[in-house]
């Protein structure tokens, strides 16, 4: 019971930090793209 307990956290904690830097790399490319769009 532990184990599945601890697995499921480990899971749900991976997907919340992939989608987090998921996230701030589409911000960071976004910030990227802005200057030379409109230079």
């Amino acid at each position: 019971m532990h184990a599945a307990a601890c697995n499921s956290f480990n899971l749900q904690r991976h997907l919340i930090s992939r989608r987090a830097l998921r996230t701030f790399r589409e911000r960071v490319m976004a910030d990227r793209r802005a200057p030379t769009s409109t230079a």
